[in-house]
């Protein structure tokens, strides 16, 4: 019971990770558009194992760019904005997460 609600607590920071670097980021590329908290689940994944820390990385580089948003190659002016987004969505999240393995894939 006590590993479900560490997990839970987990989930909603990283909820909190996605949505403030993403919506300060938003507000500097002064673009208007709405940017989504993104929750990512692990709750299903055994951290111990490296598939498991290579499933949730994956699951949160993909929470990252559903958080921060793209932006195509015509918006060249606001690339770097959003890179340093998802480059911080993503760090901030391993970093909550507290996982040896994981941090150690992220740092590869």
């Amino acid at each position: 019971m006590n590993i479900f609600n560490k997990q839970n607590l987990l989930t909603l920071a990283l909820v909190t990770t996605f949505a403030v670097p993403a919506i300060s980021t938003a507000a500097a590329m002064n673009t208007g558009r709405n940017v989504n908290p993104v929750t990512v689940s692990f709750a299903d994944l055994n951290l111990t194992e490296d598939k498991g820390v290579e499933t949730l990385y994956g699951r949160l580089k993909v929470g990252a760019k559903q958080s921060c948003g793209t932006v195509s190659a015509r918006q060249l002016n606001l690339f770097r904005s959003n890179k340093e987004c998802l480059e911080t969505a993503l760090t901030d999240a391993v970093e909550s997460i507290n996982n040896e393995k994981l941090s150690e894939l992220h740092s590869s």
